[in-house]
Formats: structure tokens, C-alpha cells, sequence
């Protein structure tokens, strides 16, 4: 992990110099999204790490991601994202810990707002993002809600995920795109604010994996239930937010006589945003 440190503490050095100068769109939770967007002309760049933990051999992640997110007008805004990891797992084959390090893609995103969570009965917006690694593609769709009612707040995600592999078969070698995955995700937040620069969440996070059989049936790979708090900080010119998540169950796919599936998905997640203007 020796990137790692590095990456989170050059975050902080730069939240807090350009703290002077900028103000930020502050979040409330780290895995839900809320339907707000940046006005119209305003950029924002947000530093993201998730930490990944416990699989059922030894397993250790770091999920980084840059973002630079715009405002194209006053209720749509566009980002780019770019996608790096390191990771340390069990190499039983090898009987020690591989330890690889590596660039994951870019990804483009796009939000809007249709209906505002405080001035409208309920907040409402669309979410589109596209990931793209040199053999992968990925696609994925949410349907933002929330409202703000007071010193509270209450936020859902519906979450459709695609994910495309190139293989390389048949006689001439030929290179096709082929479905790796299909996952969909029903994300329930709610927040307090407990002053004008804190608050304090709990994330649902339910993500369920479907795989094809031989037959061209959906088939359930997993489904898991995650539960966490988030805190988030807003200073005057930047904010902090941090979630840890564990899972919590799983509903199908439990590993041995665990409750959670630890095959391919994490026991703890922890994540860590912050966000200011340029």
C-alpha cells in the first residue's frame, strides 16, 4: 500500500490550500447520491479513496478516484473521472501476497436535476456514467430521489450496472464484447443535520449480482445488505465526508458458514471524499 498514505495526505494538503479561495457543493453521504448539482460555470474536485477489507482470504484494496466535476447549466453537470488501485491478496499458487498496483480507466458522468428536494414535493434526478479500462466497459444508470425536510434529509438510488469484456475466440481470433455482469443496486440514506457544517447519515447500500447461464437465463451470482454511518464536515471554502460500511448479510451467496459473501465482495468498506472549488 505504499501509494496510499501518500494519495489521502496530498488530498488534505490541497483541500486546505486552496481553502481560502473556494467554496464546494457539499455531499452527505459518500455512496448515495443526492440531486443536487453544481450551478452553471462552477468546477469542483473531489478526491475519493475506498478502502476495501476482508474477503475470505486475506485481502487488502485501495480504490482511488479523481474527479472534476463542471456545472453546464444551472441544474446539469458533467465529470471525468480517473480511476486508479492497489491491492494485496492471498496467492495461494504462489503461497504469498501478490501485491499489484495499476491504472482502472476513465469515466465520464452525467447528472441532472428535474425537480428540487426543497422546493418541489420531492427531489428527483437521472444519473448516467460511462467507465471505459483497455478490455472493459461499463455502463450504469441511476434514478436519484431525495427530500429535505427541516434538519433532515432522506435520499434514494436505484442503481442498474453493465459490464462489458473483451474475449478474444473462434477460429479467426475474432475480439467481441461479451456481458461480464449485470448488478443492480436499491440505496436508501438518511441524514441529519446537526448544525450548518455537520451532519451525520446512515447508508443502506443492497447490491444483487446476476450472471447468464448456459441456458441465457439470469442467474443470481450474490445479493448482499451493507450498513454504515457517514459523517461529513463543510468548512466555509471545503468539506469532508467518510463512511465506514460493513456488510451486514447476505441474502443469497453467503460464503461457508459465514452470513456474508466474502468470495469476491468485502466484509468492511471505507470511504473517504473531500471536495472544493477550483
Amino acid at each position: 500500500m505504499r501509494y496510499s498514505a501518500f494519495a489521502v495526505a496530498a488530498c488534505f494538503v490541497a483541500t486546505l490550500h486552496v481553502a481560502g479561495n473556494a467554496s464546494a457543493n457539499q455531499r452527505h453521504y459518500t455512496y448515495i447520491y443526492e440531486t443536487a448539482t453544481l450551478p452553471m460555470g462552477a468546477v469542483e474536485i473531489e478526491p475519493w479513496t475506498t478502502v476495501r477489507l476482508m474477503r475470505e482470504d486475506y485481502y487488502v484494496r485501495f480504490d482511488h478516484r479523481l474527479e472534476f466535476e463542471m456545472g453546464l447549466l444551472d441544474n446539469f453537470q458533467a465529470a471525468l473521472y480517473i480511476n486508479w488501485f492497489e491491492e494485496a491478496a492471498a496467492d495461494h499458487a504462489a503461497d504469498s501476497i501478490s501485491d499489484p498496483f495499476g491504472f482502472s480507466g476513465i469515466s465520464l458522468e452525467f447528472k441532472g436535476k428535474l425537480l428540487d428536494p426543497v422546493a418541489d414535493p420531492i427531489g428527483l434526478g437521472l444519473y448516467f456514467e460511462i467507465g471505459a479500462e483497455p478490455t472493459e466497459l461499463e455502463f450504469e444508470g441511476k434514478i436519484l430521489v431525495d427530500k429535505v425536510m427541516g434538519n433532515v434529509g432522506i435520499a434514494f438510488n436505484a442503481v442498474y450496472e453493465l459490464e462489458l469484456e473483451a474475449k478474444v475466440d473462434g477460429p479467426k481470433d475474432e475480439t467481441n464484447l461479451e456481458i461480464k455482469a449485470h448488478e443492480m443496486q436499491f440505496d436508501l440514506g438518511v441524514a441529519w443535520f446537526m448544525s450548518p457544517r455537520w451532519s451525520f447519515a446512515l447508508e443502506l447500500v443492497s447490491r444483487t449480482e446476476f450472471a447468464i447461464d448456459e441456458k441465457d437465463e439470469f442467474e443470481t451470482v450474490y445479493s448482499i445488505l451493507s450498513l454504515g454511518p457517514t459523517v461529513t464536515y463543510g468548512g466555509e471554502h471545503f468539506w469532508i465526508a467518510t463512511t465506514v460500511l460493513p456488510q451486514i448479510a447476505a441474502l443469497k451467496g453467503a460464503t461457508g458458514d459465514s452470513i456474508q459473501h466474502l468470495e469476491d465482495k468485502e466484509a468492511l468498506e471505507i470511504r473517504l471524499l473531500l471536495g472544493f472549488d477550483l
